[in-house]
């Protein structure tokens, strides 16, 4: 499963628009990992 790191060490989220790319990248990691987890269930019933 790839994971995708938000450099948050070291690092102040000030505005908003970074708080929107960390949850939109969060977002999207999620979503790619159930539907990669999803398609290897469904190969292998």
């Amino acid at each position: 499963m790839k994971l995708i790191i938000y450099p948050v060490s070291g690092y102040k989220l000030s505005t908003k628009s970074d708080l929107l790319l960390a949850f939109v990248l969060l977002t999207v990691n999620m979503i790619s990992d159930s539907s990669l987890m999803l398609n290897f269930w469904l190969k292998n019933l």
